[in-house]
This record gives C-alpha cells, structure tokens and sequence, in this order.
C-alpha cells in the first residue's frame, strides 16, 4: 500500500487559515486554543482526517463535528459517548481496503465495493463476552431546523444499519468457510491492532487495552468468533454549533436499535463570545517511554499535550503526522 504526505506549512499564522474560515461560519472562535485543541483531536482519531485541513472542501466542516466528538469520548460526561477509556476508534476512511466487495463477474477487473460507509466503527470488550462493535455516522448542520430534519435522520440511520449489516456478513457470517473466515479476519484484525494501539497511547485504560487485545488474538486463532452481533449497534452524532446545550439530546431511536443523537460545541476552550468554556481533558495520556527497539521499527510516539503558548503550534502538532499514514499502509499488507 503506497501512501502520499501532504506538504504541511511550517507558519502557524497559515495553519489557522485552515480552520478560520469553518470556524467562522459556525460563529465559533477561531482563536489558536480552538485550532491546538481541534488538531489535537484529529491527530488522535486520524492522521489522514487532520491531513484533509490542508484540502479544502465542504466536507471538512465535519472535521469539526468528527474533533469534538473524539474529544467527548476521550472524557465522556453522558452514557450516548462511546467511552474511549474502555475502547477504540477505527477511522472507516482508513481501511477502506477491508470494505465488503460485492460478487464479480468472471471478467471483472478491479472489485467493487458495497454501499456507502458509515465513519467510524467503536470496537470495545467486556469481560467474557467478546468483542463488541458499534457502527457511528457523524453529520454537520449549520442550523438547527436542518439538523432536526427527518429525512436527514432517516438517512443517517439507513447509512449506519446498511454499514453493520454488510460488515457483519462480511466477517462473521456462519455461512463463511473457515477458510475465508481465516482470511478475512486476519486481515481486518491486523488493521484493528493498529488502532488499538494508537488508542492506548491516548485514552484507552491498560486493563481494556489487555482484555481487547486477547480478543483480536482470539478472533484469529480461534475457530468460534467472538463478536456480539445484535441490533444495537449503531449509532448517528449530528453537530450543530446552534445548539448550546452542554447534554446532548436523542433526536431518536429506530426499531433497528439506531439511535441518533444531536451535540453542540460545549467542550471547546474558547466561546466565539470571548468567554471560555470547561475544557474537556485532554485525549493525550502521560506519554510512556517506548522502548527503543519499537521506536525504530513502530509507530510515532506521541507528541506530549499543549501547556503552554511557547510550545508546539498548529503547524509543528501537523508537521509530525505524515508518519502516521505510512504505519497505516503497513498495517494492511
């Protein structure tokens, strides 16, 4: 798998440029705090998403609602947060290698991949029970009418429900051979280490970190899958910065077991008002001394939070991440 780094500015003043003008459309504070705070936030969820700032395109402003949503799981203040503490994310857009493809043609070229993907899947593992997957699907809407839509509910839950129902199949389907399940598993769990990894250097507790470790090991040795596959699995996050509730709110919960909830900003440091918020701990851990060997041949270790004004700025906490999109090449071989 070949990847490419964007060329980042080393100038901060052009970084914030960056985030600026969504920032301002929300009528949010663009201030350099939100920018560290947001790219912090990107960083650890993805490399690739925080490499998309420098692209612009109207899909970034979901950047936004992806940062703050990372961040409200890393320190999660309601039960709607998946709890990064006690599980990871895996970034749908990174592995998109691993989709389901559907059936070819004898004559086919190239597979072709099924349906359209929800954004990230929440793996987590309680203790005897097995691996156990919720598919999410974050959406951005300026203005509240919009965001309370109901055919843009309705999409969200088809989107996350059609996600989980091709993955399930794909993977762990009884109808599978054990041979492809070998093969696709294998597969999909050395990506999911990856991630696992990259999570415990930030949020993700020792203990859930062992417990989900030995269940990636499990699903390839073992011929039984562990994997809970039940209707409530997916879930749908609507930010709209009209919204100034620091709670957010079910907007609602389908048949299938979806349930879509609607967030605002709350969590940010800086208010567009100029007054400041509560911010939410950071999603940087300690950093742990990393064995040398595993420096050489691993991944980045992590870059220690922002304390101060004289330390990494917008540009420095960008210029490191081009790394991480080649670890997550090798990842998928």
């Amino acid at each position: 798998v070949q990847t490419c780094a964007l060329p980042i500015s080393s100038r901060s003043a052009e970084v914030r440029v960056l985030l600026d003008e969504m920032l301002s459309q929300m009528s949010l504070s663009s201030s350099r705090k939100n920018c560290e705070f947001l790219i912090n936030q990107l960083k650890a969820l993805s490399g690739r998403l925080a490499m998309r700032l420098a692209s612009p395109s109207d899909l970034n402003r979901e950047l936004i609602a992806l940062a703050l949503l990372q961040a409200n799981c890393s320190n999660p203040g309601s039960e709607c947060w998946p709890d990064l503490r006690q599980g990871f994310f895996v970034p749908v857009d990174d592995v998109r290698d691993l989709a389901p493809v559907e059936k070819q043609p004898k004559n086919a070229v190239l597979p072709t991949v099924l349906g359209v993907r929800c954004d990230m899947i929440y793996v987590t593992a309680a203790p005897r029970s097995g691996l156990f997957l919720r598919y999410i699907e974050v959406k951005y809407r300026r203005h509240v009418r919009a965001a309370r839509d109901p055919e843009l509910i309705e999409h969200i839950a088809e989107q996350v429900e059609g996600h989980r129902d091709r993955w399930n199949d794909w993977y762990f389907s009884d109808e599978l051979s054990p041979v492809e399940a070998s093969v696709r598993r294998s597969r999909l769990v050395r990506a999911l280490n990856f991630y696992l990894e990259k999570g415990h250097r930030h949020s993700l507790e020792d203990k859930a970190f062992e417990r989900l470790r030995k269940e990636l090991d499990r699903m390839v040795t073992e011929e039984v899958c562990r994997v809970r596959v039940d209707e409530s699995q997916t879930l749908g996050f609507i930010f709209c910065p009209e919204v100034t509730s620091g709670t957010p709110e079910e907007v609602t919960r389908t048949t299938n077991g979806s349930v879509v909830w609607l967030f605002g900003p709350a969590g940010l440091p800086d208010l567009v008002n100029g007054r400041e918020t509560p911010t939410l701990e950071p999603s940087h851990r300690s950093v742990r001394r990393v064995p040398e060997a595993r420096q050489k041949n691993s991944e980045p270790v992590d870059v220690p939070p922002i304390q101060d004004s004289d330390k990494d700025t917008p540009a420095e906490i960008l210029a490191d991440i081009s790394q991480e999109s080649v670890e997550i090449g090798r990842a998928h071989v």
